[in-house]
């Protein structure tokens, strides 16, 4: 009767959703690396959540089922094993995907478009040769200084 219980749950459960998602819209997944990247994010976000549960049971992670007189794990310590495994594996499939390899490349194009676009801008101008001189240190300068602030968090304005 339990199981049939959880059959008709999960069953009124999937309807609801259904029913929600026939009014939703999808663009679809256009960079699947990046949604398993958020998914890895949820994925990790939900175990510290589940450990923290976990933590606050201040060690009761057993108990005692009522009228069995057997000793049980708390559902807080399942889950949050599930989801020790579920991370896991997430992370595996990223770093096994070349993922961060990818966000490397994606940086060094982004790098070398602003190099391009200071180039012409620099080009344009009309610059001195003293003023042209400077450019080759003036420049790293302060792309340095502007991503050390935005490390901290600074506000580069």
């Amino acid at each position: 009767m339990a199981a049939a219980k959880r059959r008709r749950e999960a069953a009124e459960v999937e309807e609801e959703v259904r029913g929600l998602l026939a009014f939703t819209s999808f663009e679809g997944v256009r960079d699947p690396l990046e949604a398993l990247a958020r998914l890895a994010d949820e994925s990790i976000a939900f175990k510290e959540a589940l450990g923290a549960r976990v933590n606050d049971l201040a060690g009761q992670i057993r108990y005692k089922a009522s009228g069995a007189g057997t000793e049980q794990l708390r559902a807080e310590v399942a889950l949050y094993e599930r989801a020790l495994d579920r991370t896991a594996r997430m992370l595996d499939a990223l770093a096994k995907s070349g993922f961060e390899e990818r966000r490397v490349r994606m940086s060094e194009q982004q790098g070398a478009l602003v190099a391009e676009v200071l180039r012409r801008v620099f080009a344009r101008l009309d610059l001195s040769e003293a003023q042209r001189a400077l450019v080759p240190t003036v420049v790293p300068e302060e792309l340095r200084a502007i991503g050390s602030a935005a490390v901290r968090g600074e506000v580069v304005s």
